[in-house]
């Protein structure tokens, strides 16, 4: 086939990427929605996966429109709240996609999924043992790569954080870029992005070792959202590039040998895979400071001025010095999470089990329940939740407490998400509450407490229609690095701010009301619901 069909192609594609939720011209249906894991930069995923979306689009008769995420927390929050009506899942999330999600399996790459390290052409390393006393590229943690990688090295006695460094980087790309550029040893990832890299760089890189094989990613469909003609439509078409001319450019564009039909049982051995025998905690030892991660609901300034008075706090119950910290995303502050970045965090709700796998251990909770409210323009039109078929709903990022609930309150009122309403995740609450002054969107889903530390210029002339459930509040919880005596003294802390005017000065300016000891039981029932949806 020649070139220009599949420039053709992509520029198909980027439109269907650029189609707003509404219905395609000349079709009554929206657009489905292609969701991809972010293996690689946001750039190359619609590069790459453009085609893709074309040619499902093609197949079906109906626009698919191609997306992604900023991270794979922020892809699996997506996927949490089936987001997407197709995705493309890595192997290590396919049992669970199909089995707690409900999604259906379309086709699988035929050829198993190998990491390997690659290190560059003109490097002196070898094997595994010459990267004893080096730092090591991967991409992101939650990465098959990454996993498979990591398990390489715990089996070859290699421990990260005794025997050599890791540093995840956010994608592939990122992570052979630092091989290349020689400021670490070894990248742990796959032939295509390599390959990809190679080509566009006039690079060579090396492999110096083969991880086992493991089954290789999969495409899945919504059960309710497609119909059994739609994916098997989906189902021949993915199978059946090998045989076609225009197929095989397709599967090469992408670096992927051919798609079977799918075997489930496959998957098996990933449902015990231990890619480590303990977690990986690059900076064990407690330094000088503690760092207090907040969860970014708020711009980062506002976090500030919101926290600030905290910090003398909780220095004093410490005995050490407390220093502010937050994140660009939810997604960036969960991978920092997951990097034991934090040895004190503030989370949502819905992330404490999230927090717990990776080393964190309950400190003190919100005595108040958390709830939001659709918060309206008070002179509009809207008197109801159910006022708002057929117009936008802000709300914070989908992973968030308000995001969850604010869908749910949606489905409670007889809105689906999906197609009565169009619903625009926003970073932070007061950028969803920015929508709804500058007549971008009907409604701001977010709670009083927002409105009451925001700016007068974002809270002024709005008025709440109706609320969402209610859940636990937000918690503090600390790493198992902290000794257990400097946990026992912050919490103490925290919990006697309401005793004292400074401690009652203090929660005045977190707005968020006294803080308890935590009942744990709560937020492992709400966890283990998977949330509203």
């Amino acid at each position: 086939m020649p070139l220009r069909w599949w420039r053709r192609a992509l520029t198909a594609g980027l439109a269907a990427l650029a189609l707003p939720l509404s219905a395609a011209p000349g079709n009554a249906d929206p657009p489905l929605r292609l969701g991809v894991f972010p293996y690689m930069a946001p750039r190359q995923t619609v590069d790459f996966f453009g085609p893709v979306a074309a040619a499902m689009g093609a197949a079906l008769g109906r626009a698919v429109r191609l997306e992604s995420a900023a991270s794979f927390p922020d892809f699996t929050r997506a996927m949490d709240d089936r987001r997407y009506d197709i995705a493309l899942v890595q192997p290590f999330d396919v049992l669970d996609t199909v089995e707690r999600l409900g999604y259906l399996p379309l086709a699988q790459l035929g050829v198993p999924l190998v990491s390997q390290l690659y290190v560059r052409d003109d490097s002196r390393y070898r094997s595994l043992d010459d990267l004893h006393g080096t730092t090591v590229a991967m991409p992101p943690p939650q990465t098959a790569n990454a996993r498979l990688t990591v398990r390489a090295l715990f089996d070859h006695r290699l421990v990260p954080g005794r025997d050599l460094q890791v540093r995840h980087f956010n994608s592939h790309d990122s992570c052979i870029q630092q091989v290349w550029a020689g400021t670490t040893s070894a990248c742990g990832t796959s032939p295509a992005p390599v390959q990809v890299f190679e080509r566009r760089m006039q690079a060579r890189l090396r492999a110096i070792h083969d991880t086992p094989p493991v089954p290789h990613v999969m495409f899945v469909a919504h059960a309710q959202r497609l119909s059994a003609a739609q994916r098997a439509a989906l189902q021949a078409l993915l199978v059946g590039w090998k045989d076609s001319e225009a197929g095989r450019a397709l599967l090469k564009n992408l670096g992927f040998p051919a798609f079977a039909a799918p075997r489930l049982a496959d998957y098996e051995v990933m449902r015990n895979y231990d890619p480590i025998s303990a977690p990986v905690v690059t900076d064990p030892t407690l330094g000088g400071m503690l760092r207090l991660g907040v969860m970014p609901f708020l711009a980062a300034r506002q976090l500030a001025e919101q926290f600030g008075p905290a910090l003398p706090k909780l220095t004093r119950g410490a005995g050490r010095p407390v220093q502010l910290r937050t994140a660009s995303s939810y997604g960036s502050f969960a991978e920092a999470i997951e990097r034991h970045d934090y040895e004190l965090i503030l989370i949502q709700p819905f992330d404490y089990a999230f927090a717990a796998r990776h080393g964190y251990r309950p400190l003190v909770g919100m005595v108040n329940r958390l709830q939001g409210s659709f918060f309206v323009s008070e002179g509009g039109p809207v008197r109801a939740v159910t006022d708002l078929r057929g117009k936008t709903v802000a709300m914070p990022p989908a992973g968030s407490a308000l995001g969850r609930l604010g869908l749910q309150a949606l489905r409670d009122a007889g809105l689906d998400p999906d197609a009565d309403v169009r619903v625009d995740h926003r970073h932070t609450h007061d950028g969803c509450l920015q929508q709804v002054k500058s007549g971008q969107a009907a409604a701001c889903v977010t709670t009083p407490i927002t409105l009451a530390i925001v700016h007068p210029s974002l809270s002024a002339g709005l008025r709440p229609v109706g609320q969402t459930s209610s859940v636990p509040g937000v918690l503090f919880m600390v790493h198992a690095r902290v000794p257990a005596d400097m946990a026992d003294r912050l919490s103490a802390e925290i919990i006697g701010w309401k005793d004292s005017s400074e401690g009652q000065a203090v929660l005045r300016a977190m707005r968020l009301g006294r803080f308890g000891p935590v009942v744990e039981q709560d937020y492992l029932r709400l966890t283990l619901n998977a949330g509203p949806r």
